[in-house]
């Protein structure tokens, strides 16, 4: 998985994806992700 790919799968998800480097300092990946709250399923019965 290079840095495009993690890219992509970071906008699919709704987030945000930011790389920033430094010649002789390296690089910083940086990744939001929202969160979702669950919504409580109604137990399933099986008859």
């Amino acid at each position: 998985m290079g840095i495009l790919g993690m890219e992509e799968r970071v906008r699919h998800l709704g987030g945000e994806f930011h790389v920033q480097s430094e010649p002789g300092r390296g690089t910083s990946v940086s990744i939001r992700l929202p969160l979702q709250q669950e919504t409580p399923q109604p137990a399933v019965t099986q008859t």
